[in-house]
């Protein structure tokens, strides 16, 4: 009796073994490859993919944390070239930082373009300036809440190019420059006015007055009389 367990062999006249019909895990294979920074990613390849394997996962840091977290779009995938940092042969992947670059410059200025168009439309009277106010950092929140977060700082990614550790992942410490730049989150204006009453609404269980937070005891049962 056959085992169930060895695999089939093909001996189809002309079907060399490496040619015989695989199932899709039979093609996965998982990858590590490091960027032009030295960095080491993975994923998941089809090695069947022609004219060489190529992802069939997301691309993902390996061992790593990326603070910038890299979108996929940017991320190329393909052999490397003699050019590379390290001169290997095997298939790596290059992260387009000029591209990204230009990107995030752009989508700057189409996010300024709509923040000022958005106050225009909502105070007509004075082109939308008293919501603008004197820059950036004095614009009213119920126009921030509308237009919604502004694209990722593009100093970021020019800080990636420069070789700067917090932004290519080799230090947890992140700059003083960079804390400044990070998004602060937009509390609707609605909430502004109330957010102390509503925290009264719902205190927390230690600052309940007249009363023990911690669990009390069920009073023992008495036993019935014999």
């Amino acid at each position: 009796m056959a085992d169930e367990h060895v695999m089939p062999t093909y001996t189809v006249p002309g079907i060399k073994w490496y040619d015989k019909p695989q199932k899709q895990w039979e093609k996965r294979r998982h990858h590590t490859m490091t960027d032009q920074f030295g960095r080491v990613f993975e994923c998941v390849l089809d090695t069947t993919s022609k004219p060489h394997a190529a992802p069939v996962s997301a691309i993902n840091p390996h061992g790593w944390t990326d603070p910038l977290n890299t979108p996929e779009q940017y991320k190329s995938y393909g052999k490397a070239t003699a050019s590379d940092a390290k001169g290997s042969s095997f298939f790596r992947i290059y992260i387009e930082v000029e591209r990204w670059e230009q990107d995030l410059l752009d989508a700057h200025a189409e996010y300024e373009a709509r923040v000022v168009a958005t106050a225009a439309a909502m105070s007509p009277k004075d082109g939308g300036a008293a919501l603008l106010g004197d820059g950036p950092n004095d614009r009213s929140l119920h126009l921030m809440e509308i237009v919604g977060q502004k694209p990722q700082p593009v100093e970021f990614v020019q800080a990636l190019i420069a070789g700067n550790k917090w932004a290519r992942g080799e230090s947890d410490q992140v700059p003083s420059w960079a804390r400044k730049l990070m998004p602060i989150k937009v509390i609707p204006a609605s909430r502004t006015e109330d957010l102390t009453a509503l925290r009264a609404k719902f205190p927390d269980a230690d600052d309940e007055e007249g009363s023990d937070a911690r669990p009390k005891a069920r009073p023992a049962k008495k036993e019935a009389a014999a």
